[in-house]
C-alpha cells in the first residue's frame, strides 16, 4: 500500500499524539488512555508509515496489530477515508 500523494490532507496530530508515537518509534512501552474522540487511531495507523520510513524499508513493510472489543469501533476506523492507504484486515470472533 502506498501512502496518499500529499500529505496535507491528513489531521494535524495533538502533542500526546506525537509523544505516543515517538515513545514507541524510540522502544519504549506505551500505554496510553485518551478520552474517545481524541485520536488514539491515528497513534496506531501512522505507526506503520513512520516505521518503514525510520527502517528505510518499501512502504507497506511494517504492521502494527490492534485488538478491540468493540465492533463498532472496528467498522469505523474500516469505513474511515483516513485510513483508505492503509491493508486492514478485521478478524471477528463470534461467541457461539
Amino acid at each position: 500500500m502506498r501512502p496518499p500523494k500529499s500529505w496535507a490532507t491528513l489531521p494535524v496530530m495533538k502533542p500526546e499524539q506525537v509523544d505516543i508515537v515517538l515513545a514507541f518509534v524510540r522502544g519504549q512501552d506505551v500505554f496510553a488512555v485518551l478520552p474517545t474522540g481524541f485520536g488514539k487511531s491515528l497513534c496506531y495507523a501512522c505507526l506503520p508509515v513512520a516505521l518503514d520510513k525510520i527502517l528505510k524499508k518499501e512502504a507497506g513493510h511494517s504492521i502494527v496489530v490492534v485488538v478491540t472489543p468493540l465492533l463498532a469501533i472496528m467498522k469505523d476506523q474500516v469505513d474511515s477515508r483516513w485510513y483508505k492507504f492503509l491493508l486492514i484486515v478485521v478478524l471477528k470472533l463470534i461467541d457461539m
